[in-house]
């Protein structure tokens, strides 16, 4: 499946191969996550600068004419013996 307007932020190629950076194969140490939070803000902030640019965001949301829903709450009870 393909979404041609869908931007891609490629964080993987953007991050260095440091060791220091992560804690096993996979998952990121704490300044990997940050670094890796860094990439992905970066790659962000031209997608959101080009959408408000063009007039996309904010978009005009109307107001619902319907109310919100309203639901009536439940009791639940059980009993606590203590025994697992």
């Amino acid at each position: 499946m393909r979404a041609p307007d869908l931007a891609f932020i490629d964080v993987a190629r953007l991050m260095p191969f440091d060791p220091d950076l992560f804690i096993d194969a996979i998952h990121n140490s704490y300044a990997g996550e940050r670094l890796r939070a860094w990439v992905f803000l970066r790659g962000l902030v031209p997608i959101v600068e080009r959408h408000l640019k063009s007039g996309a965001w904010p978009r005009k949301v109307e107001a619902s004419k319907k109310a919100a829903p309203a639901f009536k709450p439940r009791s639940i009870t059980f009993a606590c013996t203590g025994k697992s």
